[in-house]
């Protein structure tokens, strides 16, 4: 019983940790997002969403593995 509440506590802290990181990530999108001027819309969505997707697919390696 010791052992597992060990080991629950270890996942729930690494889990805690990975998803600050996670919103952490999302801030910085969010305010590159509300920060872009917008002078060129079709290029900055472009990009806007190429970043979502990098960042996701990061955050998706680091809570699977």
């Amino acid at each position: 019983n010791k052992s597992n509440k060990n080991v629950f506590e270890n996942i729930f802290a690494k889990t805690h940790s990975e998803l600050e990181c996670l919103n952490s990530e999302i801030s910085k999108l969010q305010d590159t997002y509300l920060t872009n001027d917008n002078s060129d819309e079709e290029s900055d969505n472009e990009f806007i969403d190429n970043e979502t997707y990098d960042r996701t697919s990061e955050a998706l390696v680091i809570s699977v593995g």
